[in-house]
């Protein structure tokens, strides 16, 4: 399945992984091609891209937030304004990404040194965002944490429980809701998690910048 090509036999059986995406599904006269983007060591996997998309969208699409790289997206209740980071590896965060990394992420990591060379300019993106954005964001994101029923431990306590219940279960028809019900518990406590390490970052940056720095404009 390709939305662009229709149906391709074999395609369906690649993972995705924005981050270390190494082919690509091109259109020829004669049908599509499955394009290598670097050399592919024998045994290696294959990777895909099915786009950039929030992780909201990867799990309600495809049941699954990748490891990275997380896009993670909310609207602040009070403001009503945008929000948006990129998780990579190592807790490295870009916070109000720009169009420009979102596309350069994209295999970022399927070449020897790719991934570190990339975090990096992740870092200085973050490093030079306005104070007055930061600070924005830092508190969006406190706010957004503060207003949940449940932190990321509860969940886990919760995660624990469900776990122990769908193991007692006979039926096949009930375990497989509490399977939802993990699913949807997992997803919360990543995003937790990344929101978590997003504010660090965040702190860490307003504690480097100066009201001299140069705005990053948001998606």
């Amino acid at each position: 399945r390709a939305s662009a090509a229709g149906m391709v036999p074999v395609y369906d059986l690649f993972n995705h992984h924005n981050g270390l995406r190494n082919v690509k599904l091109t259109l020829a006269e004669d049908g599509v091609r499955l394009v290598a983007l670097e050399d592919i060591p024998e045994g290696n996997e294959i990777y895909l891209s099915y786009g950039i998309k929030a992780a909201s969208t990867m799990f309600r699409d495809y049941g699954f937030v990748e490891p990275w790289p997380q896009i993670w997206t909310w609207t602040d209740d009070g403001s009503g304004d945008r929000y948006s980071f990129v998780l990579f590896p190592g807790g490295v965060v870009a916070i109000n990404p720009t169009e420009v990394i979102l596309k350069e992420m994209i295999g970022s990591g399927s070449v020897d040194g790719g991934l570190e060379r990339f975090q990096e300019r992740v870092r200085e993106h973050t490093r030079n965002l306005h104070h007055d954005d930061l600070v924005r964001f830092r508190n969006a994101s406190r706010n957004l944490l503060a207003g949940l029923p449940t932190d990321a431990v509860d969940d886990g306590v919760i995660l624990g429980e469900l776990q122990n219940k769908r193991e007692e279960m006979s039926s096949s028809e009930t375990r497989e809701l509490v399977h939802d019900s993990i699913a949807a518990v997992e997803y919360r406590i990543v995003f937790k998690r990344a929101v978590e390490q997003a504010v660090v970052v965040a702190e860490e940056a307003i504690g480097g910048s100066s009201d001299d720095d140069h705005s990053s404009r948001e998606l």
